[in-house]
């Protein structure tokens, strides 16, 4: 069974979501192998994080995810701060298939869905570029709780080289606006985060 990149975590800035690509490539971290299966998705937790590399034209056959699956039925995404935000939703439709089902309801309607932040970006490496992302989930009762990147001794001290975690996809865009992203017709800005967060 595969574990997460990061347990018990929390990310807050984009440099925190930096050292956690960066200590992939050190070794200190592990990326995932492959998609999750059905007991691995239902396992994901508040505070678990995932690192996994997007498999593109001229990636190895080998290595690579074509895309991220996780279980679990997501709202619009927010933008905030370069990163990209979903809540879970549960109905008919946003239940988790499985055992864990009637689990995940239950923890639903006693303290809240899951969230999901996430981050991509560019790398070089010895076989070309390779675009990665990273995947946090988090509640609102679990977000002061959960550990910090500088509160980590294995990371705390970790220094990322400047410029080597280029951003992708909506987050470049956003950054180099300088502004928050519509969609859906409506405006993801500071307030609507706010309560969802």
């Amino acid at each position: 069974m595969q574990s997460p990149t990061c347990v018990n975590l929390r990310i807050n800035t984009l440099q925190e979501a930096k050292v956690i690509f960066h200590a992939v490539d050190l070794g200190l971290l592990g990326m995932m192998a492959r998609r999750l299966d059905t007991h691995e998705r239902q396992a994901i937790t508040a505070g678990d994080v995932y690192i996994w590399e997007e498999k593109g034209i001229g990636s190895n056959s080998s290595t690579g995810i074509e895309r991220w699956t996780d279980g679990i039925a997501w709202g619009p995404s927010i933008t905030r701060d370069n990163f990209l935000y979903y809540e879970e939703r549960v109905g008919p439709v946003g239940l988790r298939y499985g055992i864990r089902s009637q689990a995940r309801l239950h923890r639903y309607e006693k303290i809240g869905p899951l969230k999901k932040q996430t981050y991509s970006v560019y790398v070089d490496t010895p076989h070309g570029q390779r675009k990665r992302h990273l995947m946090a989930y988090f509640t609102d009762q679990t977000s002061e709780k959960l550990q910090t990147v500088s509160q980590r001794r294995d990371l705390s001290e970790i220094a990322v080289p400047l410029g080597m975690y280029r951003p992708a996809g909506r987050q470049a865009s956003s950054q180099r606006n300088g502004t928050n992203e519509r969609q859906g017709g409506q405006l993801h800005g500071t307030s609507r985060i706010k309560s969802m967060l």
